[in-house]
């Protein structure tokens, strides 16, 4: 999973913005036990996760309009990681969440494999840049083999978001 692909590097201005985008992983966000065993019930638990922290205007619309998504093209990508997200008047500015199934669940992946970290994100449509940036930079975050197994076996969502914080400064101060 080291970077092998241009899509995992941040530009200058991507870097500068995704800074500010990790503001967006907070603990209360994350589910390190996601009791799922479909690709639709872990994306509803991870939404509940954000009706509880009162981030969603309208869970149904925002299920809707993820699954819509999900139909059109499932997030799942290697490495047992899937980032459903959706552009939806559900939300007024980037949301996101973070789940954990140890076990792996089935998130139609083009490889076969089962889904392990799930990183669910929302956006206002008029505001789809973010959360393109946000992805882009998650995804160039979980590109390595060291991050992706201390995610697993992070004891704290804490120990998550400090995990992720961590290792973005390391990867931004490298490029």
């Amino acid at each position: 999973m080291t970077k092998t692909n241009n899509l995992f590097n941040l530009s200058d201005s991507q870097k500068t913005n995704s800074a500010d985008l990790l503001r967006f992983l907070q603990s209360e966000n994350i589910n390190l036990n996601l009791k799922g065993n479909t690709k639709k019930n872990i994306i509803i638990e991870l939404l509940d996760v954000l009706v509880t922290q009162g981030k969603l205007l309208n869970r149904d619309i925002a299920l809707k309009d993820l699954l819509e998504r999900e139909q059109a093209m499932s997030t799942a990508i290697p490495n047992g990681i899937a980032l459903p997200h959706a552009k939806t008047n559900a939300v007024q500015e980037l949301i996101a969440a973070i789940g954990i199934k140890k076990s792996g669940v089935d998130f139609d992946s083009a490889l076969d494999d089962k889904t392990r970290i799930v990183i669910l994100a929302l956006a206002p449509p008029e505001k789809a840049k973010p959360l393109y940036q946000f992805l882009l930079t998650i995804t160039a975050i979980l590109n390595d083999d060291t991050v992706h197994s201390k995610l697993l076996a992070a004891k704290s969502p804490a120990e998550v978001v400090e995990l992720l914080h961590t290792y973005h400064q390391h990867i931004a101060s490298k490029e």
